[in-house]
């Protein structure tokens, strides 16, 4: 059509015309022209990372902060995507982050990351009228991180180190426990929990993490007490960032990753 447009002539064409205007066919024609001057436009070098790759990539650093190129690399080949660790390492230098020995871990993230390990065991003290007076009761609550359940592990009004011995068994009870299955327990440093509670816990393979000294904002379940103690369970929130404590060095952070990873994966 294009063709035969250009050999009549735009005069003639107004004449003969009558479904199209003149100026809609030429329009065919110049198209007709640029058609045939446009060639395929072919990429060279190697393709790129899909992008649901690269976002697979970050969502891995991100959530795993100790995870290197090769455990990433590890990940994704299990889920039959085949990448170098070059492209790994620039994908994550394109979106600003760093190498594994260098990648921050927030706390949160941390906790996030080991939760279903984790439990965490705290007092609180309630003042009860009797005929001698206000009597102090210590009641000891353990929490499951992971489903914020909560367990009144006993109360006293006098912690005596047998006490607490009686209690390491019954939470580290082989059928019933409150910490079967756990790895660690998040205690604070306050005399109460005795060597004697820590040796028991300790030998059932159960790791104490202690909170920071002079650190009343970490207290194992500062935030949460109340809400238990007014006959609701805690918030997710109450569990995270300043509700549960930090420990004072980078030995737990490590002594956890180490334990949560399968020997394969090192």
């Amino acid at each position: 059509m294009g063709m035969r447009i250009q050999l009549i002539g735009r005069r003639i064409l107004m004449r003969i015309a009558t479904i199209v205007t003149p100026d809609t066919i030429m329009a065919w024609h110049r198209r007709l022209i640029a058609a045939k001057w446009t060639y395929p436009h072919k990429r060279v070098g190697r393709p790129g990372v899909m992008k649901e790759i690269r976002h697979l990539i970050v969502w891995m650093a991100e959530d795993n902060p100790s995870w290197g190129y090769a455990r990433i690399q590890g990940a994704l080949k299990h889920l039959d995507h085949r990448v170098a660790r070059t492209t790994i390492a620039k994908t994550l230098k394109e979106h600003g982050i760093t190498p594994s020995p260098d990648r921050p871990m927030s706390w949160a993230t941390f906790v996030r990351s080991h939760t279903h390990l984790i439990a965490a065991a705290d007092f609180f003290t309630t003042e009860v009228r009797t005929a001698r007076g206000l009597v102090t009761h210590y009641t000891l609550v353990v929490i499951d991180i992971a489903t914020r359940r909560v367990q009144i592990a006993g109360t006293t009004t006098n912690p005596v180190s047998s006490w607490m011995e009686q209690i390491a068994r019954n939470l580290t009870a082989c059928e019933d426990g409150f910490l079967m299955g756990k790895r660690f327990l998040i205690i604070d440093r306050d005399c109460i929990f005795s060597p004697a509670f820590k040796s028991i816990v300790g030998g059932s393979g159960v790791e104490i993490l202690l909170t920071a000294y002079q650190a009343p904002k970490h207290e194992c379940l500062r935030g949460t007490l109340h809400p238990v103690h007014q006959g609701r369970v805690p918030r997710p929130d109450d569990l995270c960032g300043s509700a549960v404590p930090r420990p004072s060095d980078r030995r737990a952070r490590g002594s956890l990753s180490r334990r949560t990873q399968s020997p394969g994966h090192r």
